[in-house]
């Protein structure tokens, strides 16, 4: 039985931290594929946490896979793109989650650590929207949402590389968006503010306690407050316009 025949539409979510997507809060009836960048395992999940995840999702009553893949790398994403394919028949969501982060002043940052932030967050958008689109375009129907960043927006902490990247993240949705959104795919991008992931443990007791005061809620959000979103765009009836930014 096909995926459409079944009704379950397959998702590919590349992140390294599986609570931003919050494996009880997926879009209903989806098959989940997900990935992780093997070069950030330093700080994200190794395949024995992707391992678990997988386990967590399909407890839920869903098939899932876990693919480890450098999304710096063409070749390894068209890789993942394709075992998805060849494992749920097609791709009908992708959620560009994977994230790093270096937080030092402009002239502290080495030309290695611009360029691994540089290459996960943006260059790695840009490599699976390319390598997911062609199926997407052929059956004139699919859904993408980037997880961009508040940091995009407003300053927060020294972290020159990251903003720069998130910035590109939302350019990319817009243009991109403008581009296939005549074919049937939504781009949608959402942009957090600061959100407590082991990621994020790079950052000061100082720097934390700043960044909340500037939050309504006086804190920094939690994952679960961001399990929502990811499921809800994909689900959204085409607008006017054809790319959204949730901030």
């Amino acid at each position: 039985m096909t995926d459409e025949a079944s009704g379950a539409k397959p998702l590919l979510d590349r992140g390294c931290d599986h609570h931003r997507l919050g494996t009880g809060n997926r879009p209903r009836g989806c098959d989940v594929t997900r990935s992780r960048r093997s070069p950030c395992s330093d700080r994200g999940p190794g395949p024995e946490r992707i391992a678990s995840v997988t386990a967590e999702v399909e407890d839920l009553g869903v098939r899932a896979m876990g693919v480890t893949t450098d999304v710096s790398q063409s070749d390894e994403v068209k890789r993942m793109v394709q075992q998805t394919v060849e494992r749920f028949g097609q791709i009908d969501i992708l959620v560009n989650n994977a994230g790093t982060l270096v937080v030092k002043p402009m002239v502290e940052p080495t030309e290695e650590e611009w360029d691994r932030v540089l290459d996960v967050e943006l260059k790695g958008v840009f490599l699976c929207c390319r390598h997911v689109l062609p199926e997407m375009i052929a059956r004139q129907r699919g859904a993408i949402v980037n997880i961009a960043s508040i940091a995009a927006f407003h300053v927060t902490v020294p972290h020159v590389p990251y903003a720069a990247s998130k910035a590109g993240v939302v350019a990319l949705t817009r243009d991109l968006a403008y581009e296939v959104g005549r074919l049937g795919i939504r781009v949608n991008a959402i942009a957090p503010g600061p959100i407590e992931t082991p990621m994020v443990g790079i950052v000061s007791d100082e720097q934390r306690q700043a960044i909340a005061k500037n939050i309504l809620l006086g804190r920094m959000g939690q994952p679960e407050d961001m399990a929502t979103p990811p499921s809800f765009w994909p689900r959204m009836r085409p607008a006017t316009s054809p790319e959204r930014l949730c901030r």
